[in-house]
């Protein structure tokens, strides 16, 4: 981009592309093309930029084709962007209506006192200071860390209860899924919620000495 401006132009576009490339973040998908959409949406504050200096560029690449092949080309990239926004948009509210499903089915199994070990997509629903969300939630993390780290908490009476949202996508879930099994093999566990299609395992460890307190 040579017009207006450009200097301005070029600070900003280029500064925020710097920015992010020393920006780290970890998100995994079920598919390239996915990773890629949801990747780009850090690009959004400088899009209105970008496309300033796009014009500018294709408006010099195209002086030689003919202003019809050049209406043609709008209409039809119009078109294909229209048809891309509306499937991006419904897979993205699809994706969100399950974790909306999903953080209201752990929201009302939880009481304020209850200490909650959830896996990290589960953690991402909830809000450490949202008293629905429990006392306090603990990540699973290793199956011999996170045994121990129940039975310290069962020793002091908290009621016990365990969230794994596994997409099978993530490269965390098989691990955290053998956390949830040690976990299952080692105590008696109440499920909380029936068996569903949003891979959710919701269940209250019961503890080893004591009657079982049923859940309201």
């Amino acid at each position: 981009y040579r017009g207006p401006n450009r200097w301005a132009l070029r600070f900003a576009t280029y500064g925020l592309v710097l920015f992010y490339s020393c920006y780290y973040f970890s998100d995994m998908t079920s598919s390239p093309v996915e990773t890629f959409v949801i990747g780009q949406r850090y690009m959004l504050s400088a899009l209105p930029l970008f496309i300033v200096a796009y014009a500018a560029l294709l408006e010099r690449l195209l002086v030689r084709v003919s202003p019809r092949v050049k209406h043609a080309g709008l209409l039809t990239m119009g078109i294909l962007f229209a048809l891309a926004t509306v499937v991006v948009h419904r897979k993205h509210q699809v994706y969100l209506a399950s974790g909306v499903k999903v953080q209201h089915a752990i929201l009302q199994s939880l009481r304020p006192t209850d200490t909650l070990f959830c896996n990290v997509h589960v953690g991402t629903l909830l809000q450490p200071m949202d008293p629905r969300a429990g006392r306090h939630f603990i990540l699973l993390s290793q199956p011999e860390e996170t045994l121990g780290e129940v039975a310290r908490q069962m020793r002091t009476g908290t009621r016990l209860v365990v969230a794994d949202w596994s997409r099978s996508y993530r490269s965390e879930n098989d691990a955290e899924l053998r956390v949830v099994k040690a976990i299952q093999s080692k105590y008696t566990c109440l499920p909380l919620v029936p068996a569903s299609n949003d891979n959710l395992q919701l269940f209250e460890i019961v503890p080893v000495h004591g009657p079982l307190e049923p859940h309201p």
